[in-house]
């Protein structure tokens, strides 16, 4: 059993300090998906806090057929695209949003490669991070977004052709 399994299972027992382990564990990661998809510090680090209070409220709805790792990153996931939805739909009801952090990030995050990246539907975003950058198996990613294998390698598949396509344009 893995440590992210046995912390999860410490707090389903009500292990505050199970949690605190889980977030030094899961949070950089986590965080650098919740950057990749809301391009904000700021929207990111609330999304990373939003996501860990919902995996100690939901902790009881962790079952192992995953790991707990993958669980993390589903509930991650889905949250951090709940957030980008509410955002995109405050920005086109209100004033925009304030500028983002973006440019206190690393000179690697302002890559050609990163900006390309940036252009993909948000969903293709996160998938291409999860598999790339997280370095995330094909199963733990059809159990974080709730796909078929079949359908998981069409969608990446299609994300590095939209990518290839960006990085092409962008080059002429």
């Amino acid at each position: 059993m893995e440590e992210s399994d046995l912390l999860l299972r410490r707090c389903q027992r009500g292990d505050e300090s199970a949690l605190d382990a889980l977030v030094h564990l899961h949070q950089d990661g986590v965080y650098r998906l919740a950057w990749r998809v809301l391009r904000d510090a700021v929207a990111a680090e609330e999304a990373v806090a939003d996501v860990f209070v919902k995996i100690w409220s939901k902790c009881e709805q962790w079952q192992g057929q995953a790991s707990a790792a993958t669980w993390i990153y589903r509930v991650a996931y889905r949250t951090i695209l709940d957030t980008h939805r509410s955002r995109s739909r405050r920005q086109k009801r209100f004033l925009p949003l304030p500028p983002s952090c973006e440019a206190s990030n690393s000179k690697a995050e302002t890559s050609s490669l990163h900006d390309a990246i940036a252009q993909l539907p948000v969903a293709d975003q996160a998938l291409v991070h999860l598999f790339y950058f997280e370095r995330n198996s094909l199963a733990e990613i059809e159990a974080i977004l709730g796909v078929g294998r079949e359908a998981l390698k069409m969608r990446l598949a299609r994300a590095r052709q939209k990518l290839r396509a960006i990085l092409e344009a962008n080059h002429e």
